[in-house]
């Protein structure tokens, strides 16, 4: 993806935290890793993040960014409701922050397969996950009651 990541409030977040070192901070929306970066630098030496990101692309990036500072970060592909469960694996009873920076991304928005792409007849595809197919499969229609399809079948039976 290779995107120039500007966290947005750095100044603001970093004061509501109040970094220090020998502290826990989780990113619940890890994203490119700039939040969590800022954390690890005022957090050194020993401060640790743990990052939890659903998007590959954003766990990509952050993995890149991040790397050279080794083992003070931990960063999984998850989701943030999890986060009782994976804190509980890791062994940790709590922690000192915790960053949820909600919203959408506009680098995800201007990638053709996620947000809005006016070259095709695609519309807005709201979506994290890309290895699925644009289109949902005869079962996803049937599961989903809401679908226009699901719709029809019902006005049909009636």
């Amino acid at each position: 993806m290779g995107f120039a990541h500007i966290p947005v409030m750095v100044e603001e977040v970093m004061a509501l935290l109040g970094c220090e070192s020998h502290q826990v901070y989780v990113d619940a929306t890890l994203g490119g890793g700039g939040h969590a970066l800022e954390i690890l630098k005022r957090t050194a030496p020993d401060g640790v993040v743990i990052g939890i990101e659903w998007d590959e692309d954003g766990i990509s990036e952050a993995r890149k960014r991040l790397s050279p500072l080794g083992e003070r970060v931990k960063i999984f592909r998850e989701n943030f409701i999890h986060l009782p469960e994976l804190l509980k694996t890791m062994k940790i009873e709590g922690v000192d922050g915790i960053l949820f920076d909600l919203g959408l991304s506009s680098i995800q928005l201007e990638k053709e397969d996620r947000g809005r792409d006016d070259r095709q007849s695609l519309g807005a595809v709201m979506r994290v996950i890309t290895k699925k197919p644009l289109t949902p499969s005869k079962e996803e229609r049937m599961r989903n009651p809401r679908s226009r399809s699901a719709k029809l079948r019902c006005a049909e039976r009636v």
